[in-house]
């Protein structure tokens, strides 16, 4: 995912500054380039691991979109998905008893 980096000497990176990039980030006249590039291989393997572990990840829209035109930006809207959201709790827990 793409970061946004500012240096200002008048901004205080204790808080101030992540609001003022949310701002910058969001505001009209932003233009969101669309990343037609293939999916990195990490990307393909989170996706992996994601399905094996929670097969009704296959039943979103941003899979189906990922399945139909793989590219960097649909791969990266799989995980942040509804899927991963949805089974936070069952990864948790399994973070702690792997």
């Amino acid at each position: 995912m793409a970061r946004l980096i500012l240096k200002s000497p008048y901004i205080k990176s204790t808080g101030g500054a992540s609001g003022y990039l949310r701002y910058i980030a969001t505001r009209e006249r932003v233009e969101i380039i669309p990343d037609d590039r293939p999916p990195t291989n990490k990307q393909t393997q989170l996706i992996a691991k994601l399905v094996n572990d929670f097969p009704d990840a296959q039943d979103l829209m941003e899979y189906e979109d990922y399945t139909t035109h793989p590219t960097k930006a649909t791969a990266s809207a799989v995980p942040n998905g509804k899927a991963y959201d949805r089974n936070r709790v069952k990864r948790e827990d399994r973070e702690f008893t792997d």
